[in-house]
């Protein structure tokens, strides 16, 4: 499965979770979960709680379906609480980052603005370090002759 379409499943729990903290609407059980933004400590609460439940139907052989529900709900939950407390970027070297961007060209699916925000550069700047990683292999290719 392609990552953008993982990244929305977890966006539609993510409203399916915010959902369930209102009272009214289209969702019968609304209103069921405590309202108000949980701590750190209360969301790595709950994440485990589900992992847990995730690993139990795995392990009673229930199969793989049980258990990935269970980490849908638990990647939704931590983004939720990126969304409340922040989230911190990985801080990566610059031949980390320029790795990254050698590994996304290989795949022919060039991403700038990924590029951009790994490295903390703008997008435009991203675009020229790419460029000038490629410019190498295109000289290379200008200066051999064939016989």
């Amino acid at each position: 499965m392609k990552r953008g379409k993982i990244f929305g499943v977890i966006v539609g729990e993510r409203y399916y979770q915010d959902a369930q903290q209102k009272s009214g609407g289209a969702y019968p059980h609304h209103g069921r979960f405590q309202t108000g933004v949980r701590t750190v400590g209360e969301e790595l609460l709950l994440m485990k709680v589900y992992l847990d439940k995730a690993i139990a139907k795995y392990a009673g052989n229930y199969g793989d379906a049980p258990a990935l529900h269970g980490i849908r709900k638990v990647a939704a939950l931590a983004v939720r609480c990126m969304e409340n407390h922040g989230a911190l970027p990985r801080e990566l070297t610059t031949l980390e980052v320029l790795e990254v961007a050698e590994e996304v060209k290989k795949e022919k699916e060039v991403a700038p603005a990924a590029l951009a925000v790994l490295s903390g550069k703008t997008v435009e700047e991203a675009k020229k370090i790419i460029e000038e990683e490629s410019e190498p292999e295109k000289k290379k290719e200008e200066d051999e002759v064939p016989f």
